[in-house]
């Protein structure tokens, strides 16, 4: 019997007429021609409008560079100077610029994609439609409840591996290669490092870790009930005891969202923003200034009365919602309105950071969200601000959006590398962070600048 009589002679499976179906497809020449010809439009198109987009750009601004695909030459050109200029051999001139055409190469890369016409067009929009309908975010905002936006590396954080494991910090150690430094993973060791060189000068360091945003409404992300609030990495017990057995002075501020959302009913951070509210912001204030008062006798130079506030509505898209891309383009997510306090004197004058205060903010950008006007959340109402005011004198601070977990700390002991008396006036320093940068920050080890550690001032 042949095999084709044989399947005649029973009923065929799914699979098997699958396979009959697929080895029988036919495709007229008019139509593989129409699909090649579509294929070849498709990727020859796009990049020859957008070369003539870029040369348009450039016959409109003249002394502009070229941008997209007319600046490949000048991203690559690093890779020849550093063939010619890179001391030694040929394998290290080869490495170098290897590593140069790759750097450039990968700047290439974004700028193309900032510039494409094609990806401005229809990113948006597709976005809008996996957004709007389908409840997905991208690589980096994801979509919450009604209406919420959480920041991909947030929730990460709390679901992930714990970061003190010895396992997780290997992985991270192994992240560097000969042209990326790897990152250093361990917070504990950088802090205590930290507080152990400002102790060596006199001075307090308290340490301010941020709770994420999902931490603190995990409500507005999923309907699952929680054991523990606020949601932290599986690590954060065992951080906090090992600080604290270093003798590290840490305030967590979770207390404090609890009571304001007990007392105002806040939601305590913005929808579509990775930062707090202003209210939180002020309520955190005035219990840092507690803990910092119950242990160091700050010498006010007036009452709480030298400073007052100046209210003011805001509106603004978050962060995440400008990550999203799709307000632009369809509304969506809507802005955002709140209330601000600005700090003013009581003679009206806006606060200012002053060096010869006693205490120093250190903070990322928590500490910028009210106080940075270019973060488009109004200015003179961040932490720093309303840490001054409640204390009742003149305080310091150096603050940086991006990576707090050495950003700050470099730029402090740069400026003491600068002046040895950078510090001769400060007792207390305030040291916030964002809870993430546990997971996903640099804790490099700074070494104190030399000749300045050896008398405290």
């Amino acid at each position: 019997m042949s095999p084709a009589s044989s399947m005649q002679s029973r009923s065929l499976s799914r699979e098997e007429v699958a396979q009959l179906e697929i080895g029988h497809t036919e495709i007229r020449r008019g139509a593989a021609a129409a699909l090649v010809i579509a294929f070849v439009a498709l990727v020859t198109l796009t990049p020859l409008v957008q070369m003539l987009q870029g040369w348009r750009a450039a016959r409109e601004q003249p002394n502009g560079e070229w941008t997209g695909l007319w600046s490949l030459g000048r991203h690559l050109r690093g890779a020849v100077e550093a063939w010619v200029h890179e001391p030694g051999g040929w394998w290290n001139r080869a490495l170098a610029a290897n590593h140069a055409a790759r750097v450039g190469l990968r700047q290439y890369e974004e700028e193309v994609e900032d510039t494409s016409w094609l990806q401005a067009l229809v990113q948006p929009r597709a976005q809008w439609v996996f957004s709007w309908v389908l409840s997905a975010g991208n690589e980096q905002t994801q979509i919450g409840r009604a209406g919420w936006l959480f920041f991909d590396r947030e929730l990460n954080y709390v679901t992930r591996r714990g970061f003190l494991h010895p396992r997780e910090q290997a992985r991270r150690r192994a992240e560097g290669d000969r042209w990326t430094p790897a990152p250093q993973p361990d917070p504990v060791s950088a802090i205590v490092e930290f507080r152990n060189q400002l102790a060596a000068h006199g001075i307090r360091l308290v340490v301010i870790p941020v709770p994420v945003k999902v931490g603190v409404r995990p409500d507005r992300f999923s309907t699952r009930s929680v054991r523990e609030w606020p949601l932290r990495n599986v690590d954060w017990t065992q951080f906090i005891e090992r600080l604290e057995s270093a003798g590290v002075d840490v305030f967590d501020p979770a207390p404090t969202f609890q009571r304001v959302r007990e007392q105002c009913g806040s939601d305590l951070y913005l929808r579509t923003d990775t930062h707090w509210r202003p209210e939180v912001v002020e309520a955190v204030a005035e219990d840092l200034a507690r803990h910092i008062r119950a242990d160091v006798l700050i010498a006010s130079t007036a009452s709480t009365g030298m400073w007052t506030v100046v209210e003011c509505t805001v509106t603004n898209l978050g962060d995440l919602a400008v990550l999203l891309n799709t307000a632009e383009w369809s509304g969506w997510p809507p802005a955002e309105t709140v209330t601000i306090r600005s700090v003013v004197s009581v003679d009206g004058r806006p606060w200012r950071p002053d060096r010869s205060a006693e205490v120093l903010v250190l903070g990322d950008s928590f500490c910028n969200i009210y106080s940075l006007a270019s973060m488009g959340w109004g200015s003179g109402a961040g932490l720093a601000e309303h840490l001054s005011r409640q204390l009742g004198c003149p305080v310091d601070r150096i603050v940086r959006n991006d990576a707090g977990a050495y950003a700050t700390r470099q730029e402090l002991l740069d400026q003491v590398a600068g002046n040895p008396n950078r510090l001769a006036s400060t007792r207390v320093v305030a040291w916030e962070f964002s809870e993430r940068e546990l997971v996903f920050g640099d804790w490099k080890r700074i070494p104190w600048p030399t000749g300045h550690s050896a008398d405290p001032p």
